[in-house]
């Protein structure tokens, strides 16, 4: 399965601004119930991503004023970002997420940001699909054995 198929289907992409304090990410992530948000200029290019381990990292590391703190100093800058695009096949997605240890995927077609995966979504679509997967098989097996049934009686 391909990512395009799964796009856009869990809401917008939350963002937030480079020159916010690292507090606003936090409270934002808090209110949205997520654990990203790609940090955007104001011209909306993509300048990085901020997660809860950068926030929790800032934290232990620092335990100044989170209010001082600012996104551009702790989050992952754009250039050091893992990303993903459409076309890509989702379980090569769930193993690059899994092996460079990421829990967030921005998925960008032609340098903006259209979705951000995280390794949840990615593993519910697998799951779906292989229960799904399993069902057609088991309906053909029960079919099968009902057809040799009934031919060898």
């Amino acid at each position: 399965m391909k990512v395009e198929k799964i796009l856009g289907k869990r809401g917008p992409v939350h963002s937030i601004h480079p020159d916010n304090n690292v507090c606003e990410a936090a409270k934002l992530m808090i209110e949205k119930r997520i654990g990203a948000l790609m940090v955007l200029d104001n011209n909306g290019n993509m300048k990085g991503i901020i997660t809860e381990r950068d926030v929790l990292r800032r934290c232990a590391i620092k335990q100044d004023d989170m209010q001082c703190a600012y996104i551009k100093e702790i989050m992952t800058p754009k250039e050091k970002l893992i990303i993903a695009h459409k076309d890509q096949n989702l379980r090569d997605l769930m193993n690059c997420m899994t092996e460079n240890n990421i829990r967030h995927m921005p998925i960008v077609e032609d340098d903006k940001v259209v979705d951000l995966l995280s390794i949840r979504d990615v593993v519910k679509i697998l799951l779906e699909q292989a229960e799904f997967e399993n069902k057609q098989i088991v309906d053909y097996m029960d079919t099968t054995r009902i057809e040799i049934d009934r031919i060898y009686g």
